[in-house]
């Protein structure tokens, strides 16, 4: 869960070409520049990367996707993820399955800010 194995550490560096601490930080702002054209598949990457495959979870505890949406929304927060929030946590819900994970992109590019168009 939100770990890098050392093939993938490794393999990460070599597609940056990066061979030193110091070119893995000069690389950082391609790196942001990056996520934010590939966000959708950054988005996605997300949800399997929190997932605790050793205990072969599905699904993500509500809690770690609550975590994982505040820092993949921490530059350009939609407006109703603090809404979704609070819905997920009043209603007790216990995981998040992929499919509702990647449908919430889709969700706030549909509605207004305020949930008022939403059918």
């Amino acid at each position: 869960m939100c770990k890098f194995t050392r093939e993938e550490f490794i393999n990460g560096c070599v597609d940056l070409k990066c061979d030193s601490i110091s070119s893995i930080q000069a690389s950082f702002e391609q790196i942001r520049n990056d996520a934010h054209t590939d966000f959708r598949d950054l988005y996605r990457f997300t949800f399997q990367f929190a997932l605790d495959a050793d205990e072969g979870q599905r699904s993500l505890p509500c809690d770690i996707a609550i975590a994982m949406w505040n820092v993949v929304f921490s530059t350009d927060q939609p407006r109703i993820l603090d809404s979704w929030i609070r819905f997920l946590q009043e209603n007790n819900v216990r995981g998040i399955s992929r499919d509702t994970w990647n449908m919430l992109p889709y969700l706030v590019d549909a509605i207004s800010d305020n949930i008022n168009n939403y059918n």
